[in-house]
């Protein structure tokens, strides 16, 4: 089983780093293209229900789920700072 989990970390962290190379290409265009835009959200919110699906099965432990927990609040916040709520 280790390497199952090892395996399923690299590909996450393989499509985390695909996703913020596409995301530091699309806001370096002007203007963003609203398919580019939308993408983005979507793959954002898939990783909101991805995140709740994992810490509602118990996949994670405490102190994992409470880093998902904590890095949805801050990047809640960062929202908040730039928007300027």
């Amino acid at each position: 089983m280790p390497n199952t989990h090892a395996a399923i970390l690299a590909a996450v962290g393989g499509g985390l780093v695909l996703y913020a190379g596409g995301l530091f290409w699309t806001a370096r265009r002007r203007p963003i293209p609203d398919a580019a835009a939308w993408t983005a959200i979507v793959l954002d919110l898939g990783w909101v229900v991805g995140s709740v699906a994992v810490i509602e099965v118990g996949i994670l432990s405490r102190i994992g789920a409470g880093l998902v927990c904590c890095r949805s609040r801050a990047r809640s916040a960062s929202r908040e700072a730039v928007r300027g709520d």
